[in-house]
């Protein structure tokens, strides 16, 4: 029989890879705000090809183009694989 102290030990394993997972996830969201941002304040200064890329790199289209949008994808193809 597995004792009390083992299971609430294995509970809070779970607890806390759920809270780690919970923070990639919420950096790639915060990630997105940014990056909407920026376009915004290109957007504003009429300079339409920066926003097209920032939109194609939000995409997926464009690797390698902002290291946040590439943290996002990552974080996404992570938590598609369960890997998070």
């Amino acid at each position: 029989m597995t004792s009390p102290n083992t299971i609430i030990a294995d509970m809070q394993a779970e607890i806390d890879a759920l809270r780690k997972e919970n923070r990639h996830l919420l950096s790639a969201l915060e990630d997105a705000v940014s990056v909407a941002d920026s376009a915004h304040d290109y957007w504003d200064k009429d300079q339409d090809s920066k926003v097209g890329k920032y939109l194609l790199a939000l995409a997926g289209w464009l690797p390698g183009y902002d290291k946040r949008t590439d943290a996002m994808h990552k974080a996404i193809e992570k938590a598609k694989e369960g890997q998070l």
